[in-house]
């Protein structure tokens, strides 16, 4: 929504830290995917944090899911 563009948010998982930007989708409707970086994982079970990077004022996005794929080897 472009009330919440340009706010931060941070996913902390396995160690990494990834921090990213709310990109603008202009209503609350359409639910975009968008990536947020690349992390190694090791093997077992990690715990993964969604949060907001700034100060909280109003909603930050509507989160339908997190989708975690394996890198595409060549």
């Amino acid at each position: 929504h472009h009330d919440s563009a340009g706010k931060l948010y941070q996913i902390k998982v396995a160690g990494n830290d990834l921090q990213g930007e709310v990109e603008s989708t202009e209503t609350w409707d359409p639910y975009v995917r968008r990536s947020a970086g690349t992390v190694e994982l090791p093997k077992g079970h990690a715990e993964l944090s969604l949060r907001s990077a700034g100060s909280i004022e109003g909603e930050l996005f509507h989160l339908r899911s997190v989708l975690l794929t394996p890198e595409q080897t060549k």
